[in-house]
């Protein structure tokens, strides 16, 4: 019996299976594919452990967190460099955490409580916080609406590289009733013929597209940019009436200098993958806002604290 079918016989746990590789930190997807192109198709996954549910028969779910992930470092035991591991975490200083996070180049984190026994389903107990990106794009045409929804459907955007404009992808979240009309009040006068991008949208990307000539700059949030240079789930933050398109073009983010204050290792889970961190914000000076700054997707990294939920709360699941 191998040691991880004696581990699933003895007890029910929570964890996420990860690929680790030297060659790429990168979405799951994107590593698979180095990995077969690199390894002759050969990849290794972990299996990080970050909650315990029941062990040898008995359910331990109504301990504290704090409690069950001891039980899981008895079990597991600390620093395994096995198939089967501990997922680490950071107690305290959830601000910086985050910071550091975002910097590093992670999704994000989710703050947990060390005081709570475990509950299914969504609650207050734990809450995540993605890091985002944050830009100018230039608009350069719509999609019709779906459904019920008035005005148009999505935003076709793009930067310019080397003088020409490059789609770059649409958004269609972040909108609200005002803002999808004002914007379409503006966006027909643009109306033209044919697409200023120099590589514009085909097949069913382009289904329902209409093009406008690209004067209005659109600030976007976003998760990161996809190795074929398109937004990752933009969403609409407002319109810049202070900035010319032309200028518009695909920023890098800057990194701040760390603080150099050690975090202490204590209870939540450290899970690595590909992010971006968090760009410099910029209030939005445009005609139209939208107070938008949720993105859904889930965080990867995990933190614990016995003091409640550190880190902002800037998404859906926060309640």
């Amino acid at each position: 019996m191998t040691r991880l079918q004696e581990q699933q016989r003895r007890c029910a746990h929570h964890g996420a299976q990860a690929l680790v590789s030297r060659h790429s930190r990168g979405k799951l997807h994107d590593v698979f594919q180095t990995q077969r192109t690199t390894l002759g198709g050969k990849v290794t996954l972990i299996y990080f452990v970050f909650d315990l549910l029941r062990l040898n028969g008995k359910s331990v779910a109504a301990e504290p967190l704090a409690a069950r992930k001891q039980r899981l470092r008895t079990l597991i035991g600390a620093g395994s460099k096995g198939i089967i591991r501990l997922s680490e975490h950071i107690e305290g200083n959830g601000a910086r955490v985050l910071e550091r996070a975002c910097r590093t180049g992670l999704e994000g984190i989710v703050s947990k409580r060390l005081d709570r026994p475990y509950y299914h389903g969504r609650n207050t107990d734990w809450v995540k916080t993605k890091c985002l990106l944050r830009q100018e794009m230039v608009i350069g045409g719509f999609t019709d609406p779906q459904g019920s929804r008035k005005g148009f459907g999505a935003l076709l955007l793009g930067i310019y590289e080397d003088g020409q404009l490059r789609y770059s992808g649409k958004v269609g979240t972040g909108f609200n009733d005002e803002s999808l009309a004002r914007i379409y009040e503006l966006l027909l006068p643009l109306e033209q013929d044919k697409p200023a991008f120099v590589n514009p949208p085909r097949g069913f990307e382009a289904k329902g597209a209409h093009w406008v000539k690209p004067d209005l700059v659109a600030e976007v949030a976003f998760t990161e940019w996809s190795d074929d240079g398109a937004l990752r789930h933009p969403s609409f933050q407002g319109l810049r009436a202070d900035k010319k398109a032309t200028e518009v073009v695909r920023e890098e983010p800057q990194a701040t200098p760390a603080k150099d204050e050690p975090a202490r290792a204590t209870a939540a889970s450290a899970r690595s993958v590909k992010a971006r961190t968090a760009a410099a914000g910029k209030s939005s000076a445009g005609v139209v806002k939208t107070p938008s700054d949720i993105a859904r997707p889930a965080s990867r990294l995990t933190y614990v604290s016995s003091m409640g939920h550190l880190a902002p709360c800037r998404t859906a699941e926060c309640g």
